[in-house]
């Protein structure tokens, strides 16, 4: 992720999530030497390591409670019981600075846990319109098998996000005019296997018609 990407995703966050503090933990330090580039109107951008907690925590909370913060650390998070800023921390948002957060923030998805899952699915993400198509989509709420869902309603240009819709539009693929093709290959379906998201996809049809797949 650059300097823009980062000043995007943080603008994003005050502007969807509606998220006065930003606590940004950056481990690695691959962003500690650029940090004085990033320009953000209106908003402090403060590094933890170089600040009383202690004095922060009162400037936050009683000098300027309005105040828009980018709190920035070049460590790892630290457990409640090491940090003075915890309590604030609850109410705030924790931002990461790489793909699987950026896409977390671009699709304003509310659970961090779904992390470690949009990076399982690159491959998807890999391609911007889809990544534009499936936006249109998705709601803050939603979870994996959600995703995974309107992904496949994405592929199959189906029209709506749902199992038939998404079935529908597969054997239409393997059709030859009015006839079925028994020989002819689906498009839609070598983008889904493709794409890993075969055994999504036969999750749902177990799910709904109770038909296990034996491959």
């Amino acid at each position: 992720m650059n300097i823009s990407e980062i000043q995007n995703s943080v603008r994003t966050i005050f502007a969807e999530k509606k998220k006065r503090i930003i606590f940004w933990y950056d481990g690695e330090n691959e962003f500690e030497d650029t940090l004085s580039e990033i320009m953000l109107d209106d908003v402090r951008i403060v590094r933890l390591d170089k600040i009383s907690h202690l004095a922060l925590k009162i400037e936050i909370e009683c000098n300027h409670p309005r105040q828009q913060y980018l709190l920035y650390s070049p460590t790892h998070e630290p457990p409640p019981e090491d940090d003075w800023l915890s309590d604030i921390r609850l109410y705030s948002y924790v931002f990461h600075a790489d793909k699987a957060s950026m896409i977390l923030n671009e699709l304003n998805l509310d659970h961090q846990s779904m992390r470690s899952y949009l990076k399982e699915r690159y491959k998807f993400f890999n391609n911007k319109d889809r990544f534009h198509r499936l936006k249109k989509w998705v709601r803050p709420d939603d979870r994996e098998d959600d995703i995974d869902l309107k992904m496949l309603f994405v592929i199959t240009r189906s029209d709506h996000p749902e199992l038939f819709s998404i079935l529908m539009k597969i054997f239409e693929s393997c059709c030859d005019g009015n006839s079925s093709d028994a020989e002819k290959s689906s498009k839609y379906w070598a983008d889904i296997e493709k794409l890993d998201l075969a055994s999504p996809f036969w999750k749902f049809v177990t799910q709904t018609f109770g038909y296990v797949s034996e491959s």
